[in-house]
């Protein structure tokens, strides 16, 4: 059962002794706060939850392990994926240990931090973020072993996962009150960042900026995830400049099970996404 404005889904074949074999997903930022179960040998998804994030995380997490037993388990691997605007990317071969402490002064945050470093895209590229102590701790204290990501990592891996295609191609995620960008080239990254936004006229500023900058064209393949819908604001906006857009289908990142069938597909695109990083 869900409660207003709670997405809580979980198939009835998923049994709490079976955490060791899965992993668990998570994902927030100041607004939300979503989590995904997936067997790790099968890629059977079990657990979808999202909702909006109402009280300091670890409030939240204490009341979601008190409501959810299943969620106290061991499992196999957690990822959590943290909401920031505070990252740089270091091509491998720029990238070097000796030096790694230089490049934090490139994520610095006015609040307590820590900072991550990810290798992605088979190693080519290294992912630098700062994210909230505040947030970290209290779920590096529920989970230990977690590995903590930034929301970039994701989106990246999801929107080069098998790509071959020729010419550009967009990857828009939007979340609660942000949205973020992939360009792709030829089947290789070019482009990626967050924005925040309040309303249509806002995104369609920061949408120009990126069509101009890249030279996107109107046939240029657009792929949308996350809070979007198709007769939306945002939707239209984005028509306005591209012929060629898409919903992305997370069914093909993780298995669905049948319980899930009228899961929007793309909604939690960018949380299964999370499958991807190593």
């Amino acid at each position: 059962m869900n409660n207003v404005g709670t997405l809580h889904l979980k198939d009835k074949t998923y049994l709490p002794e079976q955490a060791g074999l899965c992993e668990l997903l998570i994902k927030h930022n100041k607004h939300k706060l979503s989590y995904a179960i997936r067997n790790i040998q099968t890629n059977e998804l079990y657990v979808i939850y999202d909702a909006v994030l109402s009280a300091p995380m670890e409030d939240t997490l204490a009341g979601l392990g008190a409501q959810n037993a299943y969620l106290n388990q061991r499992f196999g691997r957690v990822k959590v994926s943290s909401e920031t605007f505070n990252f740089v990317f270091i091509p491998a071969e720029l990238y070097a240990e000796s030096s790694s402490s230089s490049f934090k002064n490139f994520v610095q945050s006015t609040k307590p931090s820590s900072t991550l470093t990810n290798s992605m895209l088979e190693g080519k590229v290294h992912a630098i973020s700062a994210v909230e102590d505040a947030v970290i701790s209290p779920l590096k204290k529920m989970f230990p072993d977690a590995v903590i990501y930034s929301q970039s990592e994701a989106l990246i891996e999801s929107a080069l996962n098998g790509a071959a295609t020729e010419g550009m191609k967009v990857i828009i995620q939007f979340n609660s009150g942000t949205f973020e960008m992939v360009v792709v080239a030829n089947g290789e990254f070019v482009f990626y960042n967050i924005f925040s936004f309040e309303n249509a006229d806002d995104f369609n500023y920061y949408l120009l900026l990126v069509k101009q900058q890249f030279e996107l064209q109107p046939d240029t393949p657009v792929l949308l995830a996350g809070e979007i819908e198709k007769y939306s604001e945002l939707y239209r906006r984005i028509a306005r400049y591209f012929q060629h857009i898409r919903f992305s289908d997370s069914t093909a990142l993780v298995k669905h099970p049948d319980s899930f069938k009228l899961l929007p597909s793309h909604q939690f695109f960018s949380l299964l996404s999370m499958s991807l990083c190593e």
